[in-house]
């Protein structure tokens, strides 16, 4: 048996500005006790509190201790929240706490309350000095503290990350720019030169020739050495005549046409 209604004490939050008159209590050396419940409506209307998250700020009015604890959420379609009362809040004397209501990015804090936290009635030794709590508290705040150096650095990691490619990219950009019509004119000359190395390749070797195995030094002499054998004149009238070799009749024939 859990004894869960046994240690509970509740109240209902309708508005922000109603004052919490119930008298509440505790007792001096209780460990994981007694607990707080509130249920909060949208001024008397119930509502999903979906999102909503609820604090309990306190300070002993005589040790002068002070702290927040958290409240947990038991049913966020009836808008229930509970807490149990920190080890360190549990000093003989009153207490004044509030109630954070923190909704997204808006924070309401309702009116103050008083929590009587009635002596031992056998020892005192059971008290918990304030400064376990002070030096627990002040461990949260390092611990905030800690986020935000946290986020600050991977923020400033990003921008610099972005920096660095934006400024990379740039200066790609820029070398690619400057390089890529030297690279065109390279390709071009590369390609002329191919051209040009086939087409030097073949006259080279149209100075000789296969049938007579002769060889000249360029193959305009060549050309010219051919028609000096194909053209022959008449002496007597100065005419002209290219000769080529035919077959007419199963018989060879030597052809003249003026030229």
């Amino acid at each position: 048996m859990s004894l869960e209604n046994f240690r509970k004490a509740s109240i209902l939050l309708h508005k922000a500005d109603d004052p919490i008159l119930k008298r509440l209590v505790a007792s001096e050396g209780e460990h994981d006790g007694r607990q707080l419940e509130v249920q909060l409506t949208n001024r008397y209307v119930l509502e999903a509190q979906r999102g909503v998250k609820l604090r309990l700020y306190w300070r002993h009015l005589r040790m002068g201790n002070q702290g927040i604890t958290d409240f947990e959420t038991k049913d966020v379609e009836k808008g229930l929240f509970i807490v149990s009362y920190p080890e360190s809040m549990l000093n003989a004397g009153n207490v004044s706490c509030f109630v954070q209501v923190i909704d997204g990015h808006r924070i309401t804090n309702t009116q103050t309350f008083t929590v009587v936290v009635e002596g031992s009635r056998f020892s005192a030794q059971t008290a918990i000095a304030s400064d376990e709590y002070t030096a627990l508290n002040d461990a949260l705040i390092r611990l905030d503290n800690y986020q935000k150096d946290i986020d600050s650095i991977k923020q400033n990691l990003q921008s610099q990350a972005d920096a660095l490619i934006s400024n990379e990219k740039a200066e790609f950009d820029q070398l690619q720019a400057d390089y890529e019509p030297l690279l065109l004119g390279l390709q071009s000359q590369f390609d002329d030169v191919m051209a040009n190395l086939t087409t030097d390749s073949e006259l080279i070797a149209a100075r000789s020739s296969n049938a007579t195995g002769e060889s000249y030094s360029t193959a305009g002499s060549r050309l010219d050495s051919i028609e000096k054998r194909q053209i022959v004149e008449d002496i007597d009238t100065s005419e002209r005549h290219t000769v080529s070799l035919e077959i007419k009749g199963g018989m060879p024939r030597i052809k003249l046409e003026e030229v």
